[in-house]
């Protein structure tokens, strides 16, 4: 939840120094509540799963997002003062860069295939929008050829979980619950 408020309040912030160091507050809160996983152990239902092995995983991937949102907060600020990018594009750097996390951290933890190949794809999207945040030409090709990449790759892991359900409907079941791992 962390990733999203701040998401929608940096998309509103006008500074890009407040900006950046909401982006690394937001991260290190996240890094921090990941961790406490470690020593608080949630209920998992039907759309979200915490276990051992997710914890891991979790606590990796929002440790790697604040190492990098410190280190992208003077790259980037630097990016704005040789006049690369616009204070606009920042925000909505940092603003891409929570929704990112969000979507990685919701495809960690879903416990539903369906609600997983979301946040997958959720998360392809906005690294797409982040790829092109110089608006040249180069950052542009870049960008679409990272869409269209990606997202054939999203389409055939989509087209193998249908595949693999029809395959297995007879075992597991029809509608909600046969998509959930039950625990």
């Amino acid at each position: 939840v962390i990733p999203a408020a701040a998401a929608v309040l940096l998309s509103v912030l006008p500074g890009y120094r407040l900006t950046a160091r909401l982006n690394v507050l937001a991260a290190l809160l996240t890094f921090v509540t990941a961790s406490s996983l470690f020593v608080v152990n949630p209920e998992s239902g039907t759309y979200l799963l915490v276990d051992d092995l997710n914890k891991v995983f979790i606590v990796l991937t929002t440790f790697v997002g604040f190492t990098t949102s410190v280190f992208s907060a003077s790259y980037i600020g630097h990016e704005l003062e040789i006049g690369r990018l616009t204070p606009r594009f920042l925000r909505f750097y940092h603003a891409m860069y929570q929704v990112l996390m969000f979507a990685m951290n919701l495809a960690l933890l879903s416990n539903n295939v369906g609600l997983m190949w979301v946040a997958v794809e959720l998360a392809t999207l906005t690294t797409v929008l982040m790829v092109g945040i110089y608006r040249t030409p180069a950052a542009l090709e870049a960008a679409w050829k990272y869409f269209l990449l990606g997202s054939v790759g999203i389409a055939l892991a989509l087209f193998g979980t249908i595949l693999v359900y029809l395959a297995a409907r007879s075992v597991v079941g029809e509608g909600l619950d046969a998509m959930a791992w039950n625990v």
